[in-house]
């Protein structure tokens, strides 16, 4: 098992490795991109290092662990693809049983897959989750999650792509309807400028449910809301989470750097990516500053909502 920067797990275990191009996130997805700085290295193949690859090696790896961890399981890929045998997932699971000290963390974007083959109840310790990026992603996916029997449910937004309503698909956050229920909302950005109130949505539909919410990060893109000055004394940003009133550049850039407030060129996101007010201003900016500026702060904290830990 090996460290990770995924922020809500303690380590990655990936005795499954890679997936396939059937799904529009392959474009845009980190895990293909990593597996092809490894190339030929690490365990990924040379010839075509995201393939569906099986790493018997690694099985016995959290059983070597004592102490318990959080562990993020074969998100290198999706365990749950059509191409990876059944058998490889069996050996797995048996490896998990080997070691209970452990919880599990899967997530896939096939649940379909994960509700027919395994019987979630057998394992206290696992969550399985689901990965959505937008209302229609959940709409198909999140359905599916219900129908895995499973004493854990959580749900990944990310990247985020567009807004989502938990609520309507969710029925025992708002009736006695425990088997469909999600545990926990892990949300966070990418490529794409995520708009503030569709992430302030989510969070505020698990705080009514009484869900443990965590904020990953923002991802390339920021909302505009921090102070700045420019050369001419200009000041923009504001606590609304976007300058609002602000006309749009006709270059679409804005000069600003978000570390010091200097001046520095950062490419904004097309118009369809912003919110316009009646005098058709812009009301929300999105600059392209990267994760590490971007960062994970909503509305003024970070949010490490896990389930069975304090905030």
């Amino acid at each position: 098992m090996n460290p990770t920067k995924i922020s809500y797990v303690d380590v990655s275990w990936n005795p499954v490795t890679g997936c396939t191009d059937e799904l529009p996130c392959w474009s845009y997805c980190w895990a293909r991109r990593m597996a092809t700085r490894l190339r030929g290295r690490a365990g990924y193949p040379a010839d075509d290092p995201f393939r569906p690859t099986f790493h018997p090696d690694r099985l016995g790896e959290p059983a070597r662990h004592k102490k318990p961890k959080r562990i993020a399981v074969s998100f290198m890929g999706d365990i749950f693809n059509a191409e990876v045998p059944r058998e490889w997932r069996y050996e797995v699971m048996r490896a998990v049983k080997g070691a209970l000290q452990h919880t599990y963390l899967f997530l896939t974007k096939r649940p379909e897959l994960a509700a027919k083959e395994i019987d979630w109840r057998e394992y206290p310790n696992l969550w399985i989750g689901t990965s959505v990026d937008d209302q229609a992603t959940a709409d198909e996916r999140i359905p599916h999650l219900f129908r895995c029997r499973a004493a854990n449910r959580w749900l990944s937004i990310e990247p985020m792509r567009g807004s989502v309503d938990v609520r309507k698909l969710c029925s025992g956050w708002v009736l006695d309807h425990p088997e469909n229920y999600i545990d926990w909302v892990v949300l966070g950005g990418g490529p794409f400028p995520m708009e503030a109130d569709s992430v302030r949505s989510v969070r505020n539909q698990c705080q009514a449910a009484g869900v443990p919410f965590f904020f990953k990060q923002w991802g390339d893109w920021v909302p505009f809301a921090t102070r700045a000055t420019y050369d001419d004394g200009t000041v923009l940003g504001g606590d609304c989470g976007g300058p609002c009133g602000m006309q749009p550049l006709p270059n679409g850039r804005w000069s600003v750097h978000f570390r010091t407030g200097q001046i520095k060129t950062a490419v904004v996101a097309e118009p369809e990516d912003h919110r316009w007010g009646r005098d058709n201003a812009l009301h929300c900016t999105y600059c392209r500053v990267g994760k590490k500026l971007a960062g994970r702060l909503l509305d003024g904290r970070e949010w490490n909502e896990i389930p069975g830990t304090e905030d």
